[in-house]
């Protein structure tokens, strides 16, 4: 039965606030007649990707691997399901989604603010925002990280593709930089528009200086991009995306909210964020489903 979109959120956000998780993570029973299930499913799995789990849950992820989820996919949340606290949950996501790549060397740093974004993925220090925190449920959380991871690789790919790098988004930025601070009222109180590039230029050189060091590691660590290969044509079309790029906020008119849907930084990160929360729904959904009728206690 499909479960109405609304009453989907009603539920997760139930087990995810009540007092569902606390008792769940506190159990750690396994009885005879489910030990034989788990040595028989531990055959076929890796391990340590399940060690977070008693046996009535790993009965719940058989099920979820029979509908199609990945291994990968149900680790990550075996991981982080039982977790309390947000910004520790947050960060153990952050650790699996970067995991033991190259990508751990740029890992972006989390911070959190009360601001009425939903979130952003900051190119000046490399830095992801997630505001109001513990307002949020932890399928928000983990949709939003996943959101600003793309648009975290957007930018590593860019730095990585010849021929662009930091010097072509530094670029493309240069001119928004300066309009940002020529815009901004109380920046501009007793100063000119001449005093206003100079700090523009100055800020400039400052993200050149952090951009170029990711660029030296991203291509170190990651490897470079061949122009003309399929990767850095697509690189390319995110420089473009990034010159036409249009930032919203809830009071933003419906034309720049268009323009903001359609831009394909955002067409690839929205997708992206909202599959694995999709994914995570259903988790919990099916945990919270199996311990009703196992009646566990």
């Amino acid at each position: 039965m499909k479960i109405d979109d609304r009453n989907k959120k009603f539920m997760i956000n139930t087990a995810i606030f009540g007092s569902f998780g606390v008792l769940y993570g506190g159990m750690r029973s396994v009885s005879k007649s489910m030990g034989k299930f788990e040595k028989e499913f531990m055959k076929n799995v890796k391990p340590e990707y399940f060690s977070y789990l008693n046996s009535e849950e790993l009965q719940s992820v058989q099920k979820l691997l029979n509908k199609g989820m990945t291994e990968k996919e149900l680790n990550m949340f075996s991981r982080i399901w039982k977790i309390p606290d947000k910004k520790q949950f947050l960060e153990e996501a952050l650790n699996i989604f970067i995991g033991d790549t190259g990508y751990k060397y740029l890992k972006p740093k989390l911070t959190y603010d009360i601001s009425d974004n939903d979130g952003f993925f900051k190119w000046t220090d490399f830095s992801i925002n997630i505001p109001r925190l513990e307002k949020r449920s932890k399928v928000d959380i983990l949709g939003v990280l996943k959101h600003e991871m793309v648009h975290f690789k957007q930018y590593v790919s860019m730095l990585r593709t010849e021929g662009i790098g930091a010097d072509c988004i530094l670029e493309n930025e240069k001119e928004n930089i300066f309009n940002r601070l020529k815009n901004d009222a109380g920046f501009m109180k007793n100063k000119s528009e001449s005093e206003a590039k100079l700090i523009a230029n100055y800020y400039n050189n400052l993200y050149r200086d952090i951009l170029s060091l990711r660029e030296q590691i991203a291509v170190e660590a990651l490897g470079p991009i061949p122009a003309n290969s399929a990767e850095g044509k697509k690189a390319r079309k995110y420089l473009e995306a990034v010159k036409s790029y249009v930032s919203v906020n809830r009071f933003s008119d419906y034309t720049d909210v268009k323009k903001y849907e359609k831009n394909l930084l955002e067409q690839e990160a929205f997708p992206a964020g909202e599959a694995l929360v999709d994914k995570y729904g259903d988790f919990i959904l099916t945990l919270a489903e199996d311990k009703k009728k196992l009646q566990v206690k």
